[in-house]
């Protein structure tokens, strides 16, 4: 039988690179399950709720909004018969990110004719006419 291992809040901080703050306001909303106390009252963060924080972090970072999250948590929570809805979450969440790459990749095009233009190694920096 393995150990179970306790981080303090700051610990978890650290490990997560998540403030203290944003891991009481994720615990407080119910992203994170309730986080177990020590006898003193202070929270005590397993590896398993550490990987919570890293997952939520993920979304986070990728800009899917609080609600969604809680939507997909909680159906997380109601275990394997909303395997279809948590499916549909991430499918669509993916297209998102698909969408704003192909829209940040777009412009990040713009600014390389840009430096072109001020390396003085192209005339303009209006956008090449695409072929049909």
């Amino acid at each position: 039988m393995s150990k179970l291992n306790f981080y303090t809040i700051q610990q978890a901080s650290q490990i997560s690179g998540v403030s203290s703050h944003t891991l009481r306001y994720y615990e407080r909303i119910d992203l994170l399950p309730p986080i177990s106390r020590a006898e003193n009252g202070h929270r005590q963060y397993t590896d398993s709720d550490l990987h919570w924080v890293y997952f939520l972090t993920l979304l986070r970072v990728t800009d899917m909004p609080i609600a969604v999250m809680k939507t997909y948590v909680d159906l997380e929570r109601q275990g394997p018969k909303t395997e279809d809805a948590r499916l549909a979450i991430m499918q669509q969440h993916r297209q998102v990110m698909q969408d704003k790459i192909s829209m940040l990749q777009d412009s990040l095009q713009a600014i390389d004719r840009k430096i072109l233009v001020y390396e003085g190694k192209a005339d303009s920096c209006v956008a090449p006419k695409k072929s049909s």
